[in-house]
């Protein structure tokens, strides 16, 4: 357990965009890189994924341009796990992005 990706999970459930753009904004851009560089089954975003999908979800209906094409970006990063599509499936969060494109 990273002493690490428990606060960003957190920040994203709790803080509204109204309150701290900026932080939300940065929490959804670690997401991203991190994303991007973990895809491996011990790798601390790995560990959390589930948790960090379903934080993001919420954030892709916001009122802030720049935090749902963070959000889209992180996505694209942790659908490369076939167990993160399956939720994001279930959630419809796929749906939703794709919605987002048009």
């Amino acid at each position: 357990e990273s002493p690490y990706m428990s606060p960003l999970v957190v920040l994203l459930e709790t803080v509204t965009m109204e309150e701290e753009e900026e932080l939300l904004l940065n929490a959804i851009s670690a997401i991203t890189n991190l994303s991007f560089h973990s895809n491996h089954p011990r790798a601390t975003l790995w560990q959390h994924r589930f948790a960090l999908a379903e934080a993001l979800a919420g954030m892709l209906f916001v009122d802030n341009q720049e935090a749902v094409l963070e959000c889209a970006r992180a996505f694209g990063n942790l659908s490369r796990d076939p167990a993160t599509r399956a939720v994001m499936h279930s959630t419809r969060v796929d749906e939703a992005v794709v919605l987002l494109l048009d």
